[in-house]
């Protein structure tokens, strides 16, 4: 795997992962939703036209450890996105299997769940009309 960096198209906002929010008790506002935590590695999917990178925290793609996930990214309609997701393995009983997902017999199998913010990413040649 190769170390590269989170930069954004030229003339779009840099990319980054949305952070956690500690709070001192639950948030019951429509403005927030609740997740159950899985298991896994945080991974930002970012597809700029047939390009499709799975980058880590750390700045790693793992592309090629997850051509699955990497055809799914293909297969969207949206040719620019990005999603701060988490890829896990679920076992047959739905709970997260992170012993699984870290030896890589499983890579197949591997899956981006666990949704924190989808970008998409718009290319514009000119102004849009007002």
């Amino acid at each position: 795997m190769c170390k590269t960096s989170m930069i954004a198209p030229t003339g779009s906002r840099p990319l980054g992962f949305a952070p956690p929010v500690k709070v001192a008790e639950v948030p019951t506002s429509e403005a927030w939703f609740h997740e159950v935590k899985y298991d896994g590695y945080r991974m930002m999917v970012i597809r700029e036209n047939e390009r499709v990178r799975l980058m880590s925290r750390g700045g790693h793609d793992y592309a090629k450890r997850y051509p699955w996930i990497v055809e799914a990214a293909r297969a969207n309609r949206h040719k620019h996105f990005a999603i701060d997701g988490e890829v896990v393995l679920l076992g047959v009983d739905g709970i997260s299997d992170f012993d699984g997902l870290h030896s890589g017999k499983h890579n197949d199998e591997a899956q981006v769940l666990h949704l924190r913010h989808v970008e998409p990413r718009r290319r514009r040649s000119a102004p849009a009309a007002s």
